[in-house]
């Protein structure tokens, strides 16, 4: 699927878990699929989450408590650079 370390746009990550291309916490029916985070926004991502506000980022949020399995998470490095960081 992913490899530690190695870069991927959103639309390559699109393209295997599928959600949206344009939230941090992409759903596919009712799951996050995945995370994909920002150092300005989650300084201590991946092992912490900043959910932020508002109605649709609460959602996400809930979603992703409520997960009984790992999902990727992605950091950004660069303009539609996301360095995959594991399964959290």
């Amino acid at each position: 699927m992913f490899k530690i370390g190695s870069s991927y746009t959103r639309k390559e990550i699109h393209n295997i878990v599928d959600g949206s291309m344009h939230v941090y916490l992409p759903t596919k029916i009712g799951q996050d699929v995945a995370a994909c985070l920002t150092k300005d926004y989650d300084p201590q991502a991946p092992k912490v989450i900043l959910v932020g506000h508002g109605p649709l980022n609460e959602k996400a949020a809930n979603l992703l408590t409520t997960h009984s399995s790992a999902i990727p998470v992605f950091l950004k490095k660069a303009f539609n650079s996301w360095e995959y960081q594991g399964m959290f």
